[in-house]
């Protein structure tokens, strides 16, 4: 059997770095020389509460950040630091390459765009409610489950990630499809 479980990286794309930088900067620093320099105008030293509000505030949403892809004999597995998404292989129609976004309009339903990535629940006419977790949109996988459930994910290594798949699927003697 394969060794497991086998990580793919999650390698934010540079507009992502950029976005979750300037977002970050804004979350940290924007308070923090806001409590500063209300402290020094009213001597209340409450208004350095925004200090650590915005540093927890900062800390919380990291821990939602995609961390890595993984594969098992089982299942893929989104690991972020908050909890972890699984889809299960024998729950699997069909793993693709997805070389191009469609075109139209992507509705956001719940999730966040750009910083850390874009991950959530979103809709649009040629996929219908989908699931994503993007860190690099030159790095697409399509997971398309049995029960119509589409999730979207990003390797940093598609190829290998699918020639693991692959691998996996021969071993455990699952019926998906996979197209590169």
């Amino acid at each position: 059997m394969s060794q497991e479980p086998h990580s793919f990286g999650a390698t934010l794309s540079k507009g992502d770095r950029i976005i979750t930088y300037l977002v970050g900067c804004g979350i940290i620093l924007a308070p923090l020389v806001a409590s500063v320099s209300l402290l020094v105008r009213f001597q209340d030293k409450r208004f350095l509460l925004l200090s650590i509000v915005s540093l927890l505030l900062f800390w919380y949403l990291m821990r939602w950040r995609i961390r890595q892809f993984s594969v098992t004999r089982e299942a893929i597995a989104i690991e972020r630091g908050v909890g972890e998404a699984t889809i299960l292989f024998r729950d699997t129609q069909k793993i693709s390459r997805l070389m191009a976004w469609p075109r139209g309009m992507t509705l956001r339903l719940f999730g966040i765009g750009g910083f850390y990535g874009s991950q959530g629940i979103f809709w649009n006419k040629t996929f219908g409610k989908f699931y994503l977790y993007l860190t690099d949109s030159r790095h697409m996988i399509e997971i398309l489950e049995k029960n119509g459930q589409r999730t979207i994910i990003s390797p940093d290594t598609p190829e290998e990630f699918l020639r693991t798949v692959a691998k996996i699927r021969i071993e455990g003697g699952f019926d998906f499809e996979i197209i590169k």
